[in-house]
């Protein structure tokens, strides 16, 4: 078997008929399966899969929790059953709008042997919201992203992800409950080989108010960056502490920003300390912008200070 598609989903009754068509709709030179791993839903999902398998017996096999399990046992367990030589990933409210994303992708890592992991920009839909849908990232080259790349700044969207099934032998223990599934496993599959970029939309990321990661506000997604740092396994830790440091760094100064924006300059302010502590010297964030933003927290306070003095003195 070449491929597998591994479509994880949860309660995605309205999209999810969506997201196996653009699947079965793939056009490659290979065969290739599909395994959907569901988690419990409550809302005829499961029933909609069941009714695809019946479809396509040949192609669909189901993996079927009892019980809500809320943790990423739902996606290690469709990698250890995957019998393609890669996996591309899916959620079960995006889809692909590509018919050859499939074949590129494979392509792709038979043709660049030092990537174990290989992605591409997607169309962000917000559904719901008059904003106009866009490109994740703007078009050109990339450089490949090593692991402390990934650990620095992960910009990728899960439905753009294909990954060597070999770079992932034994999923460790700590991914079952890590922050953020997609990026750990990026973070893992990148001790393997670098992950590549392929300079083309060829999915969407559907943004609605029903998600997980759409329903937190802007804070609690930072938030959620700090403790996917902290859930990290030990090697993990260890072995990249300098690129943790740096992210962690970087998420901070963003954290600061947040909280200014909201007009909590205290808030803010520890955060901007706090991102210098861990990490003073930082390539991907300049001395000069926690600077700036240091000034604009402080410059209120000066200015109550030199009118205070004033004030005293005449």
């Amino acid at each position: 078997m070449k491929a597998t598609v591994l479509l994880v989903t949860y309660n995605h009754a309205p999209y999810i008929a969506q997201a196996l068509d653009s699947v079965l709709a793939q056009i490659t030179d290979f065969p290739f399966e599909i395994i959907v791993s569901e988690d419990c839903s409550t809302d005829g999902t499961r029933e909609i899969i069941e009714g695809y398998r019946r479809r396509h017996p040949a192609q669909i096999r189901l993996l079927l929790s009892e019980r809500n399990r809320c943790d990423n046992e739902v996606i290690a367990r469709g990698i250890r059953a995957a019998r393609g030589d890669v996996i591309a990933y899916l959620d079960g409210d995006d889809w692909w709008t590509a018919p050859h994303k499939l074949q590129a992708q494979v392509a792709f890592l038979e043709r660049e042997p030092g990537c174990a992991m290989c992605y591409h920009s997607v169309l962000r839909v917000y559904e719901g919201d008059e904003r106009d849908s866009h490109p994740s990232l703007p078009p050109g080259p990339r450089r490949p992203m090593t692991t402390e790349d990934v650990l620095v700044r992960y910009h990728v969207n899960s439905c753009s992800l294909a990954f060597r099934r070999g770079a992932v032998p034994e999923l460790p223990d700590w991914y079952r409950s890590a922050d953020l599934a997609d990026w750990a496993l990026a973070v893992l599959v990148s001790t393997r080989g670098d992950l590549g970029y392929l300079d083309e939309v060829m999915a969407a990321y559907r943004i609605h108010s029903s998600g997980v990661w759409s329903a937190l506000t802007h804070i609690q997604r930072i938030e959620r960056r700090l403790k996917f740092y902290e859930r990290l396994g030990s090697d993990i830790r260890c072995t990249y502490a300098t690129a943790i440091r740096t992210g962690r760094a970087q998420t901070y100064f963003d954290l600061a920003l947040g909280w200014e924006a909201q007009g909590h300059a205290g808030r803010a302010a520890a955060c901007l300390l706090r991102s210098l502590r861990e990490c003073p010297r930082n390539r991907h964030l300049t001395g000069t912008a926690r600077l700036r933003v240091l000034a604009r927290l402080w410059a209120p306070r000066l200015r109550a200070g030199v009118r205070a003095l004033r004030g005293r003195h005449g």
